[in-house]
C-alpha cells in the first residue's frame, strides 16, 4: 500500500506541476540555497521551484495535485552535491531528485509538525527533528527508520551532520552533539541559548557555528569538547542564515537587521559589515519593499570569492567578498510583474 502510495506521490511530482515557463502567482516563502551553492529552492504556497543559482533559470519544480492537498514546506534542504532536496510539510517528509522533482521518498511517521531536516554528506541517511522534542534517522533508499535521539528539553529548530558525516548536532533551546553511528549522546551543553535555528560546520568538522536565540548572536563551538570558543556579537536583530566559505577562514552572518557581517574565523574579528539590500530599481518594483531586506539564505561560491544571498523578495544577490568593500548585483527568481 505504501509502495502504491509512493507511485501516485511520484506520478504528481512528475507530471502535476504548472509548466516551468509560468511566472509564480503567489509571494515566495523562505528561499534556499544548496550547500554547494549552484541550486537555489522557491517554495511557494502551491508549488516548489528549483532554480540554477548562478543564472536564475529554473530547473524542476513539483507540487500536489490540489491546492492545500499539500501545505507549504515548513523547510527545505539540499544534500550536499545539490542532487536531491527534502521538504518538510505537516508531519510529513518527502525527498525528490532536484533536476526532475521526482519523488523517491516519503516519509510519514512523524507524530507532530517537522521543524527540521538534514542529509547525511553521502545522501544516503536523513536526519529530521519535531516539535516532539526528538531527532530521527532515516535510510533513504528504503525509507527504513533507523533510531531516535532522545535528549532535548523542548523544541528541536535545527539539526547538521559534520562533513565526515560522523556527529550530528542538534540544537533548540540548548546545544546536543550526537555520534551519528551509533546515536550516542557525545555532548550536552547546558548553556541556555534561547532558541537556536542554524548550524553550520566548518569544512574541517572542528568548529560548529549555531545562530539565533534571543542575544542575536552567533556561537562558535569545539566540536571535539562541547565548549564555546567564542560569542560573535555584532547584530541586532534575529540571525537567518550562517555559512563558512569552503576553506573555512570566513564566516558570513545574515540577520534581520538587514546587515550582513564577514568575520575571521581564526581571528575571530569581524572583518566587514555591508547592508543586505537589492538596487534601487528593483525596490522601487516591489509592493512590499521590506521584503527586499529580508535575508532568507547565504552561501559561498566554491571559490570563495562571492557570497550568494536569497532575499524573500524572490532574487539571488551576488556579493564579491572584499574586505570593507562589495558589489552588489543579482538575478531575478520570479517572472512576476511586481
Amino acid at each position: 500500500m505504501k509502495n502504491a502510495w509512493l507511485l501516485y506521490i511520484t506520478y504528481l511530482f512528475v507530471f502535476g506541476c504548472l509548466p516551468l515557463s509560468r511566472a509564480y502567482t503567489v509571494e515566495p516563502l523562505n528561499i534556499t540555497l544548496s550547500p554547494n551553492g549552484t541550486r537555489v529552492a522557491v517554495p511557494t504556497s502551491d508549488c516548489i521551484f528549483v532554480h540554477d543559482a548562478n543564472t536564475g533559470e529554473a530547473l524542476s519544480q513539483f507540487t500536489a495535485t490540489f491546492p492545500g492537498e499539500m501545505p507549504p514546506p515548513q523547510v527545505l534542504t539540499f544534500s550536499a552535491d545539490a542532487s536531491l532536496l527534502a521538504s518538510g510539510h505537516g508531519n510529513r517528509i518527502y525527498v525528490s531528485e532536484t533536476a526532475t522533482g521526482k519523488a523517491l521518498a516519503l516519509f510519514d511517521e512523524h507524530p507532530d509538525s517537522i521543524t527540521a531536516i538534514a542529509f547525511s554528506p553521502d545522501g544516503k541517511t536523513l536526519a529530521s527533528a519535531g516539535s516532539d522534542w526528538t531527532v530521527r534517522l532515516w535510510e533513504i533508499s528504503t525509507g527504513k527508520y533507523i533510531w531516535s535521539l532522545i535528549g532535548h528539553p523542548g523544541a528541536v529548530n535545527a539539526i547538521a551532520f559534520s562533513p565526515d558525516g560522523k556527529t550530528l548536532a542538534s540544537a533548540g533551546s540548548v546545544l546536543r552533539l550526537w555520534d551519528a553511528n551509533t546515536g550516542e549522546l557525545r555532548h550536552a551543553p547546558d548553556k541556555d541559548l534561547g532558541s537556536i535555528n542554524r548550524l553550520c560546520f566548518s569544512p574541517d568538522g572542528k568548529i560548529l557555528a549555531t545562530g539565533g536565540g534571543w542575544d542575536f548572536t552567533v556561537h562558535l563551538w569545539a566540536v571535539k569538547t562541547g565548549t564555546v570558543l567564542e560569542s560573535l556579537k555584532s547584530h541586532t536583530g534575529d540571525i537567518r542564515d550562517i555559512a563558512f566559505s569552503l576553506d573555512g577562514h570566513t564566516l558570513a552572518i545574515a540577520s534581520a537587521d538587514k546587515t550582513l557581517t564577514l568575520w575571521d574565523v581564526n581571528t575571530r574579528r569581524l572583518r566587514s559589515r555591508f547592508p543586505a539590500y537589492v538596487d534601487k530599481a528593483k525596490m522601487l518594483r516591489t509592493k512590499e519593499r521590506r521584503k527586499t531586506y529580508d535575508v532568507s539564505a547565504v552561501q559561498f561560491s566554491p571559490d570563495a570569492k562571492h557570497l550568494r544571498i536569497a532575499s524573500r523578495a524572490g532574487t539571488l544577490h551576488f556579493y564579491d567578498v572584499q574586505i570593507g568593500q562589495y558589489t552588489p548585483t543579482y538575478v531575478e527568481l520570479t517572472n512576476s510583474e511586481d
